[in-house]
């Protein structure tokens, strides 16, 4: 486990930067947290609860280009606009918004595989923060989800006026190991550690008399949940959305 004193964030985030391009919780105009690329100028909120926006933002742009259609008399060429190569950071993620990750890779990563989310996921490196002070509304625990241990590639708990670092993933070990190298992480006493398992088990604590504590999740669909489940109108629905989506993406080649 590694360490970096609150004051020298901008040094960690700077350094950051310089690997790949750094998102992180950032107040907007209208004071609260999003996420954000990193600049000096910017109002860091990395201890913001959470932000107004998923991180899965950074996976599913609002607007790109997918396809570029070409024409040469009848012929007609697409190329499609795979997105740049780079590194991408996102640093500040919690553990509710981590776990999303598994369940989209569940849908995007198996056959049809959906190239723009693969490759963001593959250039992308997940920073995660552990709670420290959940909110009335979180029900982590229902989910089975540890609030203070994200499932990221990088673990990461503010404690005192430290910030605690632990790589989990092959692609954490890579990040940790340039910034270890350039001095920028050290290593941490036995103290910071045991000052991280108390702030874990004291999340925990606080999880366990929260209003949904006892909340549980069924995952059964009943009889009758099945039937609509089962409908044929989702055929008829998804028919529409087919036909929308190949009008908004399909342009009119006479303006070519």
């Amino acid at each position: 486990m590694y360490k970096i004193a609150k004051d020298k964030l901008p040094k960690l985030y700077a350094a950051l930067q310089n690997i790949g391009t750094l998102l992180l919780p950032c107040k907007n105009k209208s004071g609260h947290a999003d996420f954000a690329p990193y600049r000096e100028d910017a109002e860091a909120a990395l201890d913001a609860p959470l932000t107004n926006r998923s991180a899965k933002d950074v996976f599913f742009p609002q607007v790109e280009n997918l396809l570029t259609f070409k024409t040469s008399g009848k012929e007609l060429a697409l190329e499609q606009n795979i997105p740049p190569a780079g590194v991408t950071i996102v640093m500040g993620v919690r553990a509710c918004d981590a776990r999303s990750f598994k369940i989209l890779d569940k849908v995007f990563l198996k056959a049809p595989v959906d190239t723009y989310y693969k490759t963001r996921r593959e250039q992308c490196v997940l920073i995660g923060l552990g709670c420290s002070a959940p909110e009335e509304t979180c029900f982590c625990h229902a989910f089975g989800i540890d609030a203070g241990a994200p499932e990221t590639d990088v673990q990461t708990w503010l404690v005192g006026e430290e910030l605690c670092w632990q790589d989990v993933t092959a692609k954490g070990e890579e990040l940790t190991a340039k910034l270890v190298e350039g001095g920028v992480l050290a290593e941490v006493e036995a103290a910071s550690e045991k000052a991280v398992s108390e702030q874990k088990e004291q999340t925990q604590k606080i999880l366990s008399v929260l209003p949904l504590h006892d909340f549980k999740v069924n995952d059964e669909l009943t009889k009758d949940e099945l039937k609509v489940f089962h409908s044929k109108i989702w055929e008829q629905m998804a028919a529409g959305c087919l036909s929308c989506c190949t009008y908004l993406c399909v342009p009119d080649m006479s303006l070519l």
